[in-house]
């Protein structure tokens, strides 16, 4: 009667349930006499004699077909709704590639200067190895600078995993999207500014979703003003 694909379950936990002598409990789909399948909720409990002996089970199975259809949705739905999210920053992020670029291109530059300086102070008669350990160190600055974007980009590029909820600086998050995203202001006339409260407390969220909000609210002003200039603010405060 039992759905093969429930079977294994459904047999351990019962074989548990029968070892221990505590109450069974399962969800499986089980066949009817028209061979349909339909989820149940299956609940047994044992009765004991005086000794703790175990007489003999009660149980009942419950219809749950229409409970698990509409869960089975909300999860179709939850999915559909992901993969929307995950295509508009996928566009979104697409459009700003030009920017973003440069953003990448300056701290990589700036390596590639700093590396070269390193080998001309080295090359010297007699080198300069402090001059040449402060370029390195400017080298490093410079690599994480870069790794931070990339890390930054791939968080929002992020597909598939669910949402995770954690204590967020929300003026952080603000001051990382105006990073990635004052180059695209600047091909236009627009002067983006911020007035963050101080102390705030941290506030419990998805940092991935709350990133995409923060950029789709600058993006949306930056193209709104892209023709005729203006100024952006972003501020954050308590009501």
């Amino acid at each position: 009667m039992v759905h093969p694909d429930d079977l294994d379950e459904h047999v351990k936990k019962w074989q548990r349930s029968l070892a221990s002598g505590e109450p069974f409990e399962n969800e499986a789909r089980r066949r009817s006499a028209k061979g349909e399948y339909r989820w149940f909720l299956v609940r047994a409990v044992p009765l004991h004699d005086a000794h703790g002996n175990i007489l003999k089970w009660y149980g009942t199975l419950t219809d749950i077909e229409d409970r698990k259809k509409g869960e089975q949705e909300r999860e179709r739905l939850r999915q559909v709704e992901a993969d929307l999210a995950h295509v508009n920053r996928v566009s979104t992020m697409g459009e700003l590639a030009a920017s973003l670029s440069h953003e990448l291109r300056q701290p990589i530059t700036a390596a590639i200067t700093n590396a070269n300086t390193c080998l001309r102070w080295l090359k010297r008669d007699q080198p300069d190895v402090e001059e040449a350990r402060e370029a390195t160190m400017r080298i490093v600055k410079d690599g994480n600078r870069a790794a931070e974007i990339i890390d930054r980009l791939r968080s929002l590029y992020k597909k598939g995993s669910p949402p995770e909820r954690e204590l967020v600086d929300v003026n952080e998050v603000v001051r990382e999207m105006l990073e990635l995203l004052r180059s695209e202001a600047n091909r236009y006339p627009i002067c983006v500014r911020t007035d963050l409260a101080a102390g705030l407390p941290k506030a419990t969220a998805d940092r991935v979703q709350l990133q995409q909000v923060v950029m789709n609210l600058m993006l949306n002003g930056i193209e709104a003003m892209k023709d005729t200039g203006g100024e952006l603010t972003i501020k954050i405060g308590t009501r």
